[in-house]
Parts: structure tokens; sequence; C-alpha cells
């Protein structure tokens, strides 16, 4: 069977996606102030323009916890492996 990445690279993987989805999220309450003008890329700028600064920032936040998911899930899989290797 083939290694796998550690469960705790996952999981900080996704704490990086919440804390830069919270960021995003006060830098675009800030060009909504008036006489605020600021350079967003092109995806986040269709999305915020779209759907509003809530539809720009929720993705990195919803993949942040998809992540850390995987990451507990990854844990206990990692957990039952080496008891069972303990047990052979």
């Amino acid at each position: 069977m083939p290694k796998t990445q550690p469960w705790w690279k996952t999981l900080i993987g996704g704490l990086l996606l919440i804390c830069l989805s919270i960021g995003m999220y006060f830098y675009l309450l800030d060009i909504d102030q008036p006489g605020e003008s600021k350079r967003i890329l092109a995806p986040i700028a269709f999305l915020y323009n779209t759907g509003g600064i809530w539809l720009a920032t929720l993705p990195f936040a919803g993949f942040g916890f998809l992540m850390i998911g995987i990451a507990f899930k990854d844990r206990e899989t990692q957990k039952k492996e080496n008891k069972e290797d303990k047990e052979d």
C-alpha cells in the first residue's frame, strides 16, 4: 500500500484555507467603503460581483473545513492501521 501524506499536513492546509477566507472577508469589506479602490483577482472579483462577500469567501472556508474533516478521517485510519500492525 502506498504511503499517504501525514494527516496533520492536511489539517494545516485546511486551517490555512480558513484563515485565507477570513482575511479575504475583511479585505473585501474594505472595498465596500466609499472612496476605496483595491485590486483583486478576476475570479474573486467575478464571485464578489455575482454574490457578494459571502460567495467570494465561503468556497475557501468550505474547502478548508472539508480538508479538516479528511485529516481527522485519515488520522483515525492511520490509528487503526498502527493498531493492527502492533497486533501482528
